[in-house]
């Protein structure tokens, strides 16, 4: 590429991994609190909560972008520079945990902890439903497709890395302190501390204006959303990739659970559950980071193919081998489609796309796949409630379903073009 044809993006590329990975390694230390959270799940069991209750929490984490990733697709879209947006949208979700940590931290376990909690958590996927299309748009429109790829896991591995950090500190912190109110407080007061100042790095971003964004003029919300749709439901790359997400929606739902089957069933330790389990998860997802991502091994629809065959043996391990070494390895194996998945997710959609500005298309998708995505925990959750006279059996039962989903995935990833 010569300089005159060359991105002029590609000037900013270093600065931008830098502010973008920064943002994601404050964020990560949190994250294995509040996402993927074994911690989550013995958290609530410790306080009455039952599976259906459990099945809520990744449940709303989808539902809240799929009810307003449209909203702040609207009010962005015509917007052609994102960085104060991004960064505004950052700070609502963050600002949650350090209000029920302040909470939790003053009035303890009470009767409506859970009801709050739950409160809390819907406020914050409601965040996170306003900022996703916009950090996703925002994060693949800053770097050229040329460098996309890589620059996206070389800031996917600055956020892993600070998981695997703030795995270790949940297992040591529950190891002392089990759920002990005021410990459990702190570690929520923590998440917003650092969500909060990890959101400021955004200053440090760089956009080029490529003037592409311009044209969106702003328009009535009902027309925007006729319109966003209207082309997106015309694309069949798109739906056939959205249709392929199954996977990962299956895989989000055996997370949400699989940590209580070990510790209610097969005597594994909480602690060991609420901190290894992720910490083995991350490191994984930091090695496919490396591998798919910063070396850029495969096509896209190849790296798709290879986390669905992840998720597969990672399930199969789950019901054929039950035992500590058994969940370490499933573990490992989610977390690789996982990361995967988190990959190719960006840069799949912009190119379907074929727009420069993709954020709607962002915004529509979890829309398109809600009727799938909330509702599998939730059903994994009543249907645990519903079996639990089987015992360990009921966990057979739910992980056998997940296995078929990825399944039927696998064969719509197959047929698309991407």
């Amino acid at each position: 590429m010569t300089e005159a044809t060359a991105d002029p993006r590609d000037r900013h590329t270093q600065r931008n991994i830098f502010a973008f990975g920064s943002v994601e390694f404050f964020w990560g230390l949190g994250l294995p609190v509040i996402i993927d959270s074994t911690f989550l799940q013995l958290f609530l069991r410790n306080l009455g909560a039952d599976s259906f209750i459990i099945g809520f929490i990744p449940a709303m984490f989808f539902l809240g972008p799929a009810l307003f990733g449209p909203v702040s697709g609207y009010m962005t879209a015509h917007l052609e520079q994102k960085r104060i947006p991004v960064l505004l949208f950052h700070l609502f979700p963050s600002t949650v945990w350090l209000i029920f940590g302040f909470y939790y931290l003053s009035a303890g376990d009470t009767a409506g902890t859970i009801t709050i909690f739950l409160g809390a958590y819907t406020l914050f996927t409601a965040g996170i439903g306003l900022m996703l299309p916009i950090w996703q748009n925002y994060l693949g429109r800053v770097f050229s497709p040329m460098k996309s790829v890589s620059a996206i896991a070389a800031v996917m591995i600055a956020q892993t890395a600070a998981k695997i950090v703030g795995s270790f500190l949940i297992l040591k912190t529950v190891e002392r302190y089990s759920f002990a109110p005021r410990a459990a407080a702190g570690i929520f007061l923590g998440i917003g501390g650092v969500f909060t100042l990890g959101s400021f790095f955004f200053l440090f971003t760089r956009e080029v204006v490529t003037g592409t964004a311009a044209v969106l003029q702003k328009t009535g919300f009902r027309f925007h959303l006729r319109r966003s749709f209207g082309e997106a439901f015309k694309n069949r790359n798109f739906l056939l990739y959205l249709g392929g997400n199954l996977e990962f929606f299956s895989v989000v739902a055996v997370l949400s659970f699989y940590a209580n089957y070990a510790v209610e069933y097969r005597g594994i330790k909480a602690a060991v559950a609420a901190g290894l389990f992720v910490m083995v998860n991350y490191a994984m997802q930091l090695c496919m980071n490396i591998l798919f991502g910063w070396k850029g091994y495969l096509s896209l629809k190849r790296k798709c193919l290879i986390s669905h065959l992840f998720s597969f043996c990672g399930i199969a391990v789950l019901i054929t081998r039950p035992v500590l070494p058994g969940f370490l390895v499933a573990a490992a194996l989610l977390g690789s489609a996982r990361a995967i998945r988190n990959l190719v997710y960006v840069p799949i959609i912009r190119k379907v796309s074929g727009k420069d500005d993709s954020t709607d298309y962002f915004a529509a998708a979890p829309i398109i796949t809600l009727p799938v995505s909330a509702s599998l925990s939730l059903a994994g959750g009543k249907l645990l409630d519903l079996l639990s006279p089987l015992g360990e059996l009921s966990y057979t039962i739910f992980f056998s379903f997940a296995l078929l989903m990825v399944l039927i995935s696998a064969f719509l990833i197959r047929r698309g073009e991407f």
